[in-house]
């Protein structure tokens, strides 16, 4: 743990730069499905020959682990290993049982080095998953990667799935990153591996879809069915394939056979094959909101409806809804698991932020009724196919001028049950800031400056162009079919300018103290990209001054110099972005 300008705890050339290629995959991975876990990757080598300075290696060496922090590792496996029932499993071939064997021992060895660091003192806060280990030169590799304890509670999950072992998950989030550490095991019996230009295996989008398989066929065993692998690839190519040229809309339901929780409205005389999947998508047109496609094991049966009147047995069911625009997702019990399109998984966008809403409102509307206009837009995401709520300072005016595209009522405060029904119909809702409807069926207006989203729709492009223009200051809350609410302008939160200015100087002193702990210094190197929308000209200078004396250190000790662009001012930034000394 030392500043060395060489490896002491050697496993092989290329293992500095390994650990970073799949560090830096893990984040590309997850924030792309909306987590923000801040994933970390270590390796962990144990000697195969005894006859090394270090029994155990970790990579990173300069991080809180020490190769003594393992010291109960191998004693922990063992015990995990004589309680196993799978121990005394018999196989008619005896190198068939020591085959088998050897994967449970190195699975459990895994597991205990999980347990081990799980407990650290320095692991406050973090969750970790550790793959089998795979052997270089001569160490016993694993690779383990860490993440937000407090980010992963706010996933769906199922949570009966904590100790399954397997393919299947407990989560969108974890299959992902069992994908991942599934490659990078794979990868480390290649030759170069730490040293193929690119990153590792085969990319993201493989990763992917092999993750939404893993929780298909969770969804598929936990439903009572030995469906396999198979059955949750031609799950998802029936979600994803056209119909008539075009993607099609519909629902499936996933169940034990005879569940009590799911009645068959109409039944098929023949059951249809999940792998004639054109048929099936022809069978999913005529299923819906009313009525879902009923699959059993590897075939649908018929079309029905799940009940409300045994929630045990719903908890066996999970449901697949495939949009019009080419989007499913996986729900149980009404609870969205995660959405996937074009082959890419989101995790579900939370209800409306009440927090920033309030906030929004308050910084550009000042003298605004917040809490009607909370319940208003509460109730308008009770919506059925969309919608938008519009909150203008001046909407009177702007009723008039749109009112060849809009319908101008009187004004009238609105109640949310209100609301509720004229949010039925096309257009927005234009309401003042005391929560008075001046017009209903409302397009905005706007020329199209290249903020807008192509993946979005009109309802929110719209919204975009209309903020950008030279309208009046407001609000727009936008609410898509497949449950999307997004608060319009989209402002960087209010900050203590005291925090910032602490956040830099905490950067500043680990890039002088020696020794170098390059962990803290990566760890508050993210934290400051993350906030770089509030530092000034000068403290942007000060983090390039510190990186600079880092990467000195790098080439100074042999490590991998990391070159990033340099932090500008941003020019949107003002003061009005700072929180009070009231508020702070």
């Amino acid at each position: 743990m030392g500043n060395s300008d060489f490896i002491s705890q050697f496993m092989w050339a290329y293992q500095r730069s390994f650990a970073i290629l799949v560090e830096l995959e893990a984040k590309r991975l997850l924030e792309r499905t909306g987590f923000a876990g801040h994933p970390r990757v270590i390796l962990i080598g144990f000697e195969a020959s005894e006859q090394h300075a270090y029994p155990v290696c970790i990579e990173p060496e300069d991080g809180p682990y020490a190769p003594s922090d393992l010291d109960g590792v191998l004693d922990r496996a063992a015990d995990l290993y004589g309680q196993h029932p799978d121990r005394d499993m018999y196989y008619g071939a005896p190198h068939f049982r020591q085959e088998k064997q050897d994967k449970l021992r190195n699975r459990l060895r895994a597991q205990a080095i999980e347990d081990q660091l799980g407990a650290h003192a320095a692991s406050a806060g973090r969750a970790f998953f550790a793959s089998p280990s795979a052997r270089r030169d001569d160490y016993e590799v694993h690779v383990v990667l860490s993440i937000d304890t407090n980010a992963l509670k706010q996933v769906p999950r199922l949570e009966e799935m904590s100790e399954w072992h397997g393919p299947a998950s407990p989560s969108i989030v974890e299959a992902i990153i069992l994908e991942l550490l599934d490659q990078a095991h794979r990868e480390l019996y290649l030759p170069g591996a730490g040293h193929i230009p690119g990153g590792i295996g085969y990319g993201l989008p493989e990763i992917w879809q092999r993750a939404l398989q893993r929780m298909l066929r969770t969804a598929i065993d936990l439903a009572g069915h030995a469906g396999g692998a198979e059955t949750a690839e031609q799950l998802g190519n029936i979600a994803s394939l056209l119909y008539e040229g075009r993607p099609s809309a519909g629902r499936l339901v996933i169940s034990p056979q005879g569940s009590p929780a799911v009645d068959v409205v109409l039944r098929l005389h023949t059951p249809v094959h999940l792998a004639k999947a054109r048929h099936m998508r022809k069978l999913l047109e005529s299923s819906g909101s009313d009525l879902a496609l009923l699959m059993d094991d590897h075939q649908v049966y018929g079309f029905g409806t799940v009940t409300d009147s045994d929630e045990h047995a719903r908890r066996s069911i999970f449901e697949i809804d495939i949009d019009k625009g080419g989007r499913w997702r996986l729900s149980r019990a009404g609870t969205t698991l995660f959405s996937a399109q074009d082959g890419v998984p989101r995790l579900p966008v939370p209800t409306l932020d009440t927090a920033y809403l309030h906030d929004v409102i308050t910084r550009l509307l000042p003298d605004a009724d917040t809490v009607t206009l909370d319940g208003l837009a509460m109730a308008a995401s009770k919506h059925t196919h969309g919608a938008m709520l519009i909150i203008s300072s001046d909407a009177a005016g702007e009723a008039a001028r749109l009112a060849p595209q809009a319908a101008r009522t009187e004004p009238i405060r609105l109640t949310p049950q209100l609301l509720s029904q004229l949010t039925n119909m096309d257009g927005g809702v234009l309401v003042d800031t005391q929560g008075r409807c001046h017009a209903i069926g409302v397009i905005l207006d706007g020329t199209a400056n290249g903020n807008g989203d192509a993946s979005r729709g009109s309802r929110f492009n719209n919204a975009i162009r209309y903020l950008d223009s030279d309208a009046p200051a407001a609000v727009v809350v936008c609410y898509s079919s497949d449950g999307d609410i997004t608060i319009l302008p989209s402002l960087m939160p209010r900050r203590d300018r005291k925090e910032i200015t602490q956040l830099v100087e905490r950067y500043l002193a680990v890039s002088t103290a020696l020794p170098l702990r390059l962990e803290d210094a990566a760890e508050l190197n993210d934290e400051i990209k993350a906030n770089a929308f509030y530092l000034s000209a000068d403290q942007c200078e000060q983090v390039k001054q510190a990186r600079a004396k880092i990467n000195e250190w790098r080439t100074e000790n042999g490590r991998v110099t990391v070159i990033e662009p340099d932090l500008l001012p941003d020019p949107l930034m003002n003061e009005s972005y700072w929180l009070h000394e009231h508020e702070s």
